[in-house]
């Protein structure tokens, strides 16, 4: 009771409207984490100092990994990854806890959720025309030069394999674009005038189509508005609902409106840093960009809502179960012993 208390009096006092329980969940959720821990430092170190020594230790990689203070992209490229959340971050729980807040949040809040599944399409839509046809157009044009000049592409083969990865994920994540009719000739060693000429018609084809797309979803939105209009009374009621319950510096962060990379090539893809908050990953094994609305598992998709307090869940049984059987503290034992041996063998 008496954390629900505080969770309603900071969603109070920050303006935050309609998402107490959603946010007691998580905050609960990450409060037991914090307790198991606590548990097993405490059964498990003897010093009362060593205890005051770990928990900084403990606390400032929550802080630093948790997505909020350092963006993950911008980590060292040892430890980090363009395409999705690196490893050392999906083992801080505040990084779970952070990201299931701030997305469940934007898609959920009174506004938001009469229009997002749109909003989604026009982005899906918008990036397809602005930014991913218009690369590929680019390097479509510049390995078909390269054919004429000299006769060869292989020396420029990630460029070809990124045009074949990338109309190739276009088909298989939307059932009305049939697949490149000439795909199997879209290699290095394949690669023609022939074929680029045919690529470049189904790039135009590709524009037109999503532009199209794009155009319904405004239209769509614009239906939406006029129809919650009419619900809620009056025009004015929905700019208020707005007012009321979307938080404008929140959009700015999981639609990532301040870098200005939008797409960016990473190996033999091109990943999108545009507005990661409409952008479905395309992983099965639960990886993902940080914000994404949704996971991947097999077959699933999942909310990120959902899919992060299971995380942080399967976090907590793992820490209880090591509290009841004394892993953490045998490990120590073990430890303790090795080094004892080798100091007494030295």
């Amino acid at each position: 009771i008496q954390a629900f208390a505080f969770v309603l009096v900071g969603n109070w006092i920050m303006g935050i409207k309609g998402m107490l329980l959603p946010y007691w969940i998580i905050l609960f959720s990450t409060a037991v984490f914090s307790i198991v821990v606590g548990l097993n430092i405490s059964d498990s170190l003897k010093s009362v100092v060593s205890i005051y020594v770990l928990i900084p230790l403990l606390l400032v990689p929550q802080i630093l990994l948790g997505g909020a203070m350092v963006k993950f992209d911008k980590m060292n490229k040892r430890t980090t990854s363009q395409e999705y959340v690196p490893v050392i971050g999906d083992l801080m729980a505040s990084r779970w806890s952070y990201e299931a807040l701030s997305v469940y949040q934007f898609m959920y809040n009174e506004y938001e959720k009469h229009f997002y599944e749109i909003e989604m399409k026009e982005s899906q839509a918008s990036f397809i025309v602005n930014y991913l046809i218009p690369e590929l157009q680019q390097k479509l044009m510049a390995n078909k030069d390269r054919i004429t000049n000299s006769g060869s592409v292989k020396d420029y083969s990630t460029d070809i394999h990124i045009l074949r990865n990338e109309v190739t994920a276009i088909a298989r994540y939307d059932d009305k674009v049939p697949l490149f009719e000439d795909i199997d000739n879209l290699t290095p060693d394949m690669f023609n005038s022939i074929t680029a000429s045919r690529l470049e018609i189904y790039l135009k084809k590709l524009h037109g189509y999503y532009l199209n797309a794009m155009d319904a979803a405004i239209n769509e939105r614009d239906r939406k508005t006029k129809e919650l209009s009419k619900r809620t009374g009056s025009k004015g009621k929905v700019i208020l609902l707005r007012q009321n319950y979307h938080n404008d510096k929140l959009a700015e962060l999981v639609l990532n409106k301040r870098d200005f990379d939008k797409i960016i090539q990473f190996k033999d893809r091109l990943l999108q840093k545009a507005e990661p908050a409409f952008h479905i990953p395309e992983s099965r094994f639960g990886r993902a960009h940080f914000f994404a609305p949704y996971k991947r598992l097999g077959g699933y998709i999942i909310s990120t809502y959902w899919f992060n307090l299971i995380i942080l869940w399967i976090f907590n049984i793992l820490f209880y179960l090591s509290l009841q059987f004394g892993v953490i503290k045998k490990g120590i034992d073990i430890f303790s012993n090795i080094g004892f041996k080798n100091t007494k063998s030295g």
